[in-house]
């Protein structure tokens, strides 16, 4: 697995999932259907308001750094994104 670059939370929003989807729909990158699915049979949803986007033009192998970095617990992998 691959850092390609680092962004700015803003803000997070916590609630009951067909809240949240109200709120984030409009820029999700997701289909409700997807959202659904993954959300199914859960109380909570999480979304993350993102700021600034920084790309690394040399990208970094996660396992030589995380061992490394003081702050590895705020480390958030995504698997949604945009290139």
């Amino acid at each position: 697995m691959k850092v390609v670059g680092e962004v700015d939370i803003i803000d997070v929003i916590v609630d009951h999932p067909e809240q949240v989807w109200e709120l984030t729909s409009e820029f999700a990158g997701i289909s409700k259907q997807f959202y659904d699915k993954y959300y199914q049979n859960k109380e909570v949803a999480v979304a993350y308001r993102l700021g600034d986007v920084r790309k690394y033009k040399n990208w970094l192998v996660l396992h030589s750094k995380v061992s490394s970095c003081p702050h590895w617990k705020n480390i958030f992998i995504f698997d949604y994104y945009m290139i």
